[in-house]
């Protein structure tokens, strides 16, 4: 990734948690019309993954006045309930004016990325909009084949516990243990006994 314009070709990815959500940030290539063949590629993956964001972070720099550019990538995001104005360079003097036609019920924030200032609030603001149920954040979203290969294995070992309900409890307990660790490869999650042992807190087993 560089700070020059139609370089990022590739969808970029990052996971945090926060409180008790984990967010997933999905840096894209901007919008713009090109005649590059790669940048055309980069940008349809862009589109794509805009449709299927919950979120949407529409980052402008501070410093400079909007232009022609940043006007129609507003009108794109019009569509999209779910848009939090990101306002950067907040440590430099303020160019930048947007008037109520161009946020309309948009969110905004200010923040300065090489200060890290008000990057929390960012976080908060999301996590406020699941709170609050504007977003579903309770839908399935796959978004590579080694989480939909995981599922795949999940879905096997499913079938493994439906047809142990004839073996041991000791059996169960360990295909049970089996599913956790494969999703928790997507969850970040690993193994946790704790659970485990309570899930089976009113069973004997035995050796």
């Amino acid at each position: 990734m560089t700070d020059i314009e139609g370089t990022t070709r590739d969808v970029l990815t990052e996971s945090i948690f926060y409180k008790d959500l984990r967010l997933n940030f999905i840096d894209t290539a901007g919008l713009r019309e090109s005649e590059d063949k790669v940048e055309k590629i980069g940008i349809e993956k862009s589109k794509e993954t805009l449709k299927r964001s919950d979120v949407v972070l529409f980052v402008l720099d501070g410093s400079r006045k909007l232009n022609d550019y940043d006007k129609e990538i507003f009108e794109i995001l019009n569509d999209n309930k779910n848009i939090i104005v990101i306002i950067n360079k907040m440590d430099k003097e303020r160019v930048l004016n947007l008037t109520e036609d161009d946020l309309k019920s948009k969110d905004l924030i200010e923040i300065s990325a090489l200060q890290e200032k008000n990057i929390d609030l960012i976080k908060e603001k999301i996590y406020s909009k699941v709170v609050s149920e504007e977003i579903n954040y309770s839908k399935i979203v796959v978004i590579n084949e080694r989480q939909i290969e995981i599922l795949n294995n999940c879905k096997d070992v499913i079938s493994e516990i439906e047809d142990a309900k004839n073996q041991s409890m000791d059996v169960v307990a360990m295909l049970i243990k089996k599913l956790w660790n494969e999703l928790g490869k997507i969850t970040g999650d690993s193994e946790n006994e704790h659970i485990i042992d309570l899930i089976f807190s009113k069973f004997c087993l035995g050796k």
